[in-house]
Protein backbone atom coordinates (compact mmCIF):
# COMPACT_ATOMS: atom_id res chain seq x y z
CA UNK A 1 0.00 0.00 0.00
CA UNK A 2 2.75 2.29 0.73
CA UNK A 3 4.57 1.73 -2.23
CA UNK A 4 1.24 2.48 -4.44
CA UNK A 5 1.11 6.37 -2.65
CA UNK A 6 4.72 6.86 -2.82
CA UNK A 7 4.25 6.01 -7.09
CA UNK A 8 0.72 8.13 -6.76
CA UNK A 9 2.27 10.78 -5.03
CA UNK A 10 5.19 10.99 -7.65
CA UNK A 11 2.06 10.85 -10.90
CA UNK A 12 0.69 13.96 -9.15
CA UNK A 13 3.79 15.42 -8.59
CA UNK A 14 4.98 14.79 -12.38
CA UNK A 15 1.64 15.79 -13.18
CA UNK A 16 1.42 19.49 -11.21
CA UNK A 17 4.77 20.41 -12.49
CA UNK A 18 3.86 19.72 -15.85
CA UNK A 19 0.82 21.53 -15.80
CA UNK A 20 2.30 24.51 -13.86
CA UNK A 21 5.26 24.67 -16.73
CA UNK A 22 3.15 24.42 -19.33
CA UNK A 23 2.54 27.93 -19.88
CA UNK A 24 6.12 28.84 -19.12
CA UNK A 25 8.45 30.80 -21.41
CA UNK A 26 12.32 30.56 -21.72
CA UNK A 27 13.52 33.83 -23.29
CA UNK A 28 16.86 33.87 -24.63
CA UNK A 29 18.92 36.93 -23.43
CA UNK A 30 20.36 38.62 -26.79
CA UNK A 31 24.07 38.13 -28.03
CA UNK A 32 24.98 41.68 -28.19
CA UNK A 33 27.49 41.77 -31.14
CA UNK A 34 30.24 44.75 -30.85
CA UNK A 35 32.03 45.58 -34.13
CA UNK A 36 35.29 45.75 -34.30
CA UNK A 37 37.09 48.66 -35.13
CA UNK A 38 40.18 47.77 -37.53
CA UNK A 39 42.09 45.62 -38.06
CA UNK A 40 45.08 44.85 -35.40
CA UNK A 41 48.00 44.60 -37.54
CA UNK A 42 48.43 46.85 -40.75
CA UNK A 43 46.57 45.26 -43.73
CA UNK A 44 47.70 46.49 -47.12
CA UNK A 45 44.74 46.67 -49.53
CA UNK A 46 44.71 46.60 -53.43
CA UNK A 47 41.59 48.63 -53.97
CA UNK A 48 40.59 51.62 -52.58
CA UNK A 49 37.93 51.72 -50.02
CA UNK A 50 34.69 53.01 -51.41
CA UNK A 51 33.76 56.87 -50.66
CA UNK A 52 32.82 57.19 -46.85
CA UNK A 53 29.04 56.76 -46.09
CA UNK A 54 26.96 59.98 -44.95
CA UNK A 55 25.43 58.68 -41.31
CA UNK A 56 22.92 60.60 -39.33
CA UNK A 57 24.19 61.84 -35.86
CA UNK A 58 21.85 60.96 -33.00
CA UNK A 59 21.46 62.52 -29.68
CA UNK A 60 24.84 62.55 -27.86
CA UNK A 61 24.09 60.55 -24.47
CA UNK A 62 25.93 63.52 -22.36
CA UNK A 63 27.96 66.85 -23.40
CA UNK A 64 30.40 64.50 -22.46
CA UNK A 65 30.24 62.06 -25.50
CA UNK A 66 31.77 62.65 -29.07
CA UNK A 67 30.69 61.11 -32.31
CA UNK A 68 33.63 58.97 -33.77
CA UNK A 69 32.53 58.61 -37.71
CA UNK A 70 32.32 55.32 -39.38
CA UNK A 71 34.58 53.70 -41.92
CA UNK A 72 35.53 51.31 -44.10
CA UNK A 73 36.93 48.44 -42.74
CA UNK A 74 38.98 45.46 -45.24
CA UNK A 75 37.75 41.96 -43.85
CA UNK A 76 40.09 40.26 -45.93
CA UNK A 77 37.22 39.73 -49.00
CA UNK A 78 35.18 42.52 -49.05
CA UNK A 79 35.29 46.43 -47.62
CA UNK A 80 32.42 46.48 -44.82
CA UNK A 81 30.94 49.54 -43.58
CA UNK A 82 31.64 50.28 -39.81
CA UNK A 83 29.07 52.47 -38.64
CA UNK A 84 29.57 55.59 -35.96
CA UNK A 85 29.71 55.30 -32.08
CA UNK A 86 29.69 57.49 -29.14
CA UNK A 87 32.84 57.93 -26.82
CA UNK A 88 33.67 59.72 -23.78
CA UNK A 89 35.74 62.73 -24.33
CA UNK A 90 39.51 62.29 -23.24
CA UNK A 91 40.53 65.07 -21.36
CA UNK A 92 43.84 67.08 -23.71
CA UNK A 93 43.25 64.66 -26.94
CA UNK A 94 41.21 65.04 -29.83
CA UNK A 95 40.10 61.89 -31.63
CA UNK A 96 42.03 61.30 -35.25
CA UNK A 97 39.46 59.42 -37.66
CA UNK A 98 40.52 56.04 -39.02
CA UNK A 99 41.44 56.19 -42.69
CA UNK A 100 43.54 54.29 -45.39
CA UNK A 101 46.48 55.89 -46.84
CA UNK A 102 47.69 55.06 -50.22
CA UNK A 103 51.00 53.24 -50.52
CA UNK A 104 52.45 52.53 -53.27
CA UNK A 105 50.30 50.26 -55.07
CA UNK A 106 48.00 49.43 -52.04
CA UNK A 107 46.05 50.83 -49.11
CA UNK A 108 47.18 50.68 -45.98
CA UNK A 109 44.86 51.09 -42.68
CA UNK A 110 45.69 53.71 -40.03
CA UNK A 111 43.26 53.29 -37.15
CA UNK A 112 41.16 55.97 -34.99
CA UNK A 113 43.56 56.81 -32.23
CA UNK A 114 42.97 59.50 -29.05
CA UNK A 115 46.16 62.22 -30.11
CA UNK A 116 47.58 65.38 -27.86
Amino acid sequence: MRRICFSMALILLVAAVSIGSAGCVVRARPVVVEPVYGPPAEVMVATAPPPPRVEVVPVAPSPEHIWIGGHWHWNGGAWVWLPGRFEMRRAGAHWVPAHYEQRGAGWVYIGGHWAR
